[in-house]
């Protein structure tokens, strides 16, 4: 187990190394969903240091579930979402990877309006 640990430990500070030194072109917003997707761009302008050949990310939001207010909660979040996913395509294409990036955006939130 504790060699496990120390190469799990080993490997954390490469990669902090490794992201440390990578920037974005963008400015992304500086929303939860902003600060996520510059992070996963950072993971991708990293790949050939990493050694990889594909990658996949998990993002999540919330705040969703509004019960007032609903039309201005609903225009802030998709104003942040609109945002957040126009600065990640715009760093891709600045990378020119973005041809290679699949998004894939989903809800679980079931119910209609």
């Amino acid at each position: 187990w504790s060699e496990t640990l120390v190469k799990s430990l080993s490997h954390n500070k490469l990669l902090y190394n490794t992201l440390s030194g990578k920037q974005t072109v963008t400015t992304f917003p500086t929303s939860y969903l902003g600060s996520q997707l510059a992070m996963v761009a950072k993971m991708i302008d990293s790949r050939a240091e990493r050694g990889s050949d594909a990658d996949m990310f998990f993002l999540s939001t919330g705040g969703w579930d509004t019960h007032s207010d609903v039309l201005d909660n609903m225009d802030r979040l998709f104003t942040d979402v609109d945002n957040s996913f126009k600065a990640f395509a715009d760093e891709m294409k600045a990378k020119g990877v973005w041809d290679s990036v699949t998004v894939i955006e989903t809800s679980d939130f079931a119910r209609t309006l």
